[in-house]
């Protein structure tokens, strides 16, 4: 059995800034929503910061290998790299925080 919040969010996805070790946590209704609330974080984060997102680090999870959201990292000069499968080592801080 699936549970849900009040508002319908069945999922969660977990950002965390490697050189400042922020976590920012955003509700997903759907795995669709994945892509638009990153490239809407990075937008985010660009203006709060006034600095420029450099890289970008997943578990190379079908959400983050699309041609289009590929297009958007490359438009934006975000290297986009892959953590090595079954390996939750190369992904601790994240592994923890869940």
């Amino acid at each position: 059995m699936q549970k849900t919040t009040q508002d319908g969010h069945c999922y969660f996805m977990i950002f965390i800034d490697d050189h400042s070790q922020y976590i920012k946590v955003k509700l997903l209704k759907t795995k669709d929503e994945a892509k638009e609330k990153l490239m809407a974080l990075i937008e985010h984060a660009e203006v709060e910061t006034s600095k420029r997102v450099n890289y970008f680090w997943s578990n190379g999870g079908s959400k983050y290998s699309s041609g289009q959201f590929a297009k958007y990292l490359k438009s934006k000069g975000i290297h986009h790299e892959f953590t090595n499968p079954d390996t939750p080592q190369e992904n601790g801080v994240a592994k923890h925080t869940n």
